[in-house]
């Protein structure tokens, strides 16, 4: 019997597998993206003496020693070192999460701490950025709230009701991060290399910075899907445990 539900679990995990491997790439790309936005917001860089460089230009720098500072948009060096640093910020992170994957820290971190990253993690980048914290508070803490009775099995009830309220969530930031502007965040919170053509339209051109709510929504997606598929089978049924 012991036998026959360990070959069960097993084939359940094996079955989990890839998704938590794309549980883990999204979370990576989307977190480091949300790191190098807020660091660029809060370098405050104006290229006089004392100011501190964000990431992206120190990362510039090591690569290619040269100090002039362009728009990121038309700065191959300065594109290449956004990557650059993206792409190292994204492995750290997820080789970080390959390495406890076995553990128990590993549950914690993509089912409570990635979904709480996922929905909030580029709203307060927007609040630390624009320093509008006030009225912008009490939707991060609805989101929270949201997030915190998801994790524990207990709302909402039906999969399409919890999707759209997590459309409507990004579709504000959205609104936020169009109406700040892009060179509100810096200028050098990189632009979205992950997404070609963002010159084709004029709202994505002002605002590059749209992929992030697009790679927060993502991610929020996966981690959904997630949590639901390693649900225990003592968890609180949504329809009964609000």
């Amino acid at each position: 019997m012991r036998n026959g539900i360990d070959a069960v679990s097993n084939t359940c995990m094996s079955a989990r597998a890839p998704l938590r491997l794309a549980h883990e790439l999204v979370f990576s790309t989307y977190v480091s993206g949300v790191l190098i936005l807020a660091n660029d917001a809060g370098s405050h860089w104006m290229n006089q003496i004392g100011d501190k460089p964000p990431w992206v230009l120190r990362m510039k720098f090591t690569l290619t020693h040269d100090l002039r500072t362009h728009s990121l948009i038309d700065d191959p060096k300065l594109n290449f070192a956004f990557i650059v640093l993206w792409a190292v910020l994204a492995l750290g992170i997820f080789l970080l999460l390959r390495l406890v994957r076995r553990s128990r820290l590993s549950d914690f971190l993509l089912r409570d701490v990635a979904g709480i990253v996922a929905i909030v993690g580029f709203p307060v980048a927007c609040m630390y950025a624009a320093h509008r914290v006030v009225w912008t508070s009490i939707e991060v803490a609805g989101a929270l709230r949201f997030a915190y009775l998801y994790i524990s099995w207990r709302w909402p009830r039906t999969v399409s009701f919890a999707v759209g309220l997590c459309l409507l969530h990004f579709l504000f930031w959205a609104w936020v991060d169009w109406a700040m502007g892009y060179y509100e965040w810096g200028g050098y919170g990189g632009v979205p290399l992950l997404w070609p053509g963002f010159r084709l339209t004029t709202l994505t051109e002002r605002n590059p910075t749209l992929i992030y709510p697009c790679l927060g929504f993502l991610s929020a997606m996966i981690w959904g899907v997630y949590v639901r598929k390693t649900k225990p089978a003592t968890a609180p049924n949504p329809a009964t445990a609000m």
